[in-house]
């Protein structure tokens, strides 16, 4: 996935908690992001096992003006 179709999909999930599903398996979601957009964290849990997918993202500038 390039730089671009990343960030794109990042900016699609809402900030906070949300649930959803991936391949038929449940997952809890936490997106936060700064206010000036340079330090971002993902954080979920599958809700009926034990997978965990977590990342920090830093930027060197900020997207936001």
């Amino acid at each position: 996935m390039e730089h671009s179709e990343f960030d794109a999909a990042f900016a699609k999930l809402a900030e906070g908690y949300r649930e959803g599903t991936y391949e038929g398996r449940r997952f809890s979601l936490i997106v936060r992001r700064s206010g000036d957009g340079r330090r971002n964290s993902l954080f979920a849990r599958e809700l009926d096992g034990t997978d965990i997918v977590s990342f920090n993202l830093f930027r060197v500038t900020s997207d936001r003006t």
